[in-house]
């Protein structure tokens, strides 16, 4: 997962697979950009919401649950 940090003009990422010290990505805020890089086509519930992700990377806005 990667977001742009605008006023700290940097990308931010999460990798589930990396140590928790290489990731600087750690907070989701409601209409926050993500871009979500998944290997096989998948659907990604969080609340209320439902996200259809495609292999490769897909460009969500993240909604509050």
């Amino acid at each position: 997962v990667w977001t742009y940090d605008a006023q700290a003009q940097a990308f931010r990422k999460f990798d589930p697979a990396a140590p928790p010290f290489v990731n600087t990505f750690t907070e989701l805020r409601p209409g926050m950009g993500l871009w979500i890089e998944v290997l096989e086509n998948i659907t990604l519930t969080w609340g209320r919401n439902t996200y259809q992700l495609y292999k490769g990377l897909n460009l969500i806005g993240w909604l509050p649950p």
